[in-house]
């Protein structure tokens, strides 16, 4: 449990539970107090590191707040497959950098980090993951063990193992999940005893997929069983739909003009179409109508808003237009 109570904010309120909350917090306490403990002997001054949020939003608006330039690192989750990034300031990673080299963190500076800083950072890194990695664990081991995609029994059971991909100065080109996906942000404020004390802070972010599961396997079986079954399913799912990729048509109305006319177009003839502008456009993959919208701009690009799905049905398999669809018909 975390020593001090954990704002929240009522216009926001996250998807987790009360009891979900503290379990997460429990489990970020636990590694923020074994990696200070590591951190502190291996640069040999002390660290104070308190938990201050633990808050939800989607990917997008939490990319909008990220500073640049930033110190990222991309975490693979093995064997699961998810990501996690650690956000760390760059007044915390050059403070941390000067110290183990022998400095007293006077070089602390919002800068990107040099190629010899970033190989030092690395190895920073490399102690919080092992700490996070022990700390998570046992949220974890519930999930692992119901993946039966997974190995299992014996000596060959699956383990929780968290590896550094990257560490990237921006996350503007990031692929990291969807912009309107959730994402859950551990947030610590950190500080270096000492002469020349340094604040700062740093985050563990984690997509609603991977942390919803193993939060969901950790609670009571009784219930949350069918809860986790399904968390897990879902990301079999969506590892299968990362690696997919589909054609996806944007269709006015068809309608029928006379043979002669298209026989007789030259480039600049304009052909006047019975669709009017405030009917809504139908977006199909593989001749299955899938979504309705209207067609604008984003940026330099065209884009459609999709305004609603379309449920498939028989007669959408052969690419035809369903009865009494407003798509397809006449004004």
């Amino acid at each position: 449990m975390p020593d001090t109570a954990l704002p929240y904010d009522f216009s926001r309120p996250p998807n987790l539970s009360p009891a979900e909350l503290s379990t997460l917090a429990g489990a970020h306490e636990d590694f923020i107090r074994t990696f200070s403990i590591t951190l502190s002997s291996r640069a040999r001054t002390s660290f104070a590191y308190e938990l201050v949020e633990i808050s939800q939003h989607t990917w997008a608006s939490y990319q909008a707040t990220l500073p640049e330039p930033l110190v990222l690192a991309v975490v693979e989750v093995r064997p699961l497959g998810h990501m996690l990034l650690l956000e760390v300031d760059p007044m915390t990673a050059t403070s941390l950098v000067d110290r183990l080299a022998g400095g007293d963190g006077s070089e602390a500076s919002t800068r990107r980090l040099t190629e010899m800083e970033r190989h030092s950072f690395t190895t920073v890194l490399g102690w919080a993951l092992q700490s996070l990695q022990t700390s998570l664990a046992p949220l974890f081991d519930a999930v692992l063990a119901a993946d039966d995609s997974l190995p299992a029994g014996g000596d060959s059971t699956a383990h929780l193992e968290l590896a550094l991909t990257s560490l990237e100065h921006s996350s503007e080109l990031l692929r990291f999940v969807s912009p309107s996906e959730v994402v859950t942000a551990v947030t610590y404020a950190s500080q270096t005893q000492g002469a020349r004390p340094v604040k700062g802070a740093f985050s563990i972010i984690y997509p609603e997929t991977l942390i919803g599961a193993a939060l969901a396997a950790s609670s009571p079986q009784s219930e949350n069983s069918q809860t986790t079954l399904s968390q897990v399913q879902q990301r079999k799912v969506e590892r299968s739909l990362q690696a997919a990729h589909v054609d996806v048509a944007v269709t006015l109305r068809p309608q029928m003009v006379p043979a002669t006319l298209l026989a007789a177009l030259h480039p600049g003839d304009v052909l006047e179409l019975s669709h009017r502008f405030d009917r809504p456009l139908l977006g199909t993959v593989g001749n299955v109508p899938v979504f309705e919208g209207f067609l604008g701009r984003r940026g330099r690009r065209r884009a459609l808003q999709v305004s609603a799905l379309r449920a498939p049905d028989e007669h959408d398999t052969n690419g035809d237009v369903p009865p009494g669809s407003d798509i397809g018909t006449a004004p």
